[in-house]
């Protein structure tokens, strides 16, 4: 089992929350994030391996964690971006089955991980907390469903799975549930994570300070 972490990286990631933070803040968060989700993949037990994918370069160099893989891919939407992950895993390290996660969900322990890959037969699908989007996808093999990833890719991800015969399972996690896409995101992560490198972040650059102001 290969994990998969597709990451834009700065100046593209995490655009929403371009009204709040400026591009150095985002830039801060966005590696902060991807180092919460990279320790807790390579702390997992039940992985052989973590790739990280993205189109820059310039991205990949915040990948600062050793052993992990990285991959520039050349797809133009997120979609296609992990099509081409997944088959980089498979070719470069005969990868079996793919474990996507994304690069924002700086909640994720070790735990969740080993916990949804032994849960997983063929296609296992762990939905955001408003079960509206993925937050991680298990494929047996890598090339087992077309993939999506659109925002509201849940309810797709199912019905791809049984278009080629295959009973999705779908399982919740809290801890995986939680991505960040708004500036109130924040604050569940500051309430929740508070050990993260996330949450370091967030204080030690003031961020916590205009969270405080956006709820007054």
């Amino acid at each position: 089992m290969w994990a998969i972490v597709p990451y834009k990286g700065i100046p593209s990631g995490k655009s929403r929350l371009a009204e709040h933070l400026d591009v150095n803040q985002r830039g801060l968060l966005s590696q902060a994030m991807l180092h919460d989700v990279l320790l807790a993949l390579t702390e997992a037990s039940s992985l052989l391996g973590v790739i990280v994918s993205s189109p820059s370069k310039v991205a990949l160099e915040d990948v600062r964690i050793q052993g992990i893989e990285k991959f520039q891919d050349n797809g133009s939407t997120l979609a296609q971006a992990i099509t081409e992950a997944a088959k980089f895993a498979m070719e470069q390290f005969a990868a079996r089955s793919t474990f996507i996660v994304p690069a924002d969900i700086p909640l994720i322990s070790s735990r969740d991980v080993d916990y949804a890959i032994g849960c997983h037969r063929e296609v296992t699908i762990i939905p955001d907390d408003r079960e509206i989007g993925t937050n991680g996808l298990i494929c047996t093999p890598p090339d087992a469903i077309e993939y999506v990833f659109d925002g509201k890719s849940f309810q797709p991800h199912k019905e791809a799975a049984l278009k080629v015969g295959i009973k999705p399972d779908a399982i919740q996690l809290p801890n995986m549930g939680h991505d960040i896409d708004t500036i109130f995101d924040l604050r569940t992560i500051m309430e929740l994570g508070k050990a993260s490198k996330t949450a370091e972040i967030i204080r030690s650059h003031g961020l916590d300070a205009m969270l405080e102001a956006s709820a007054s």
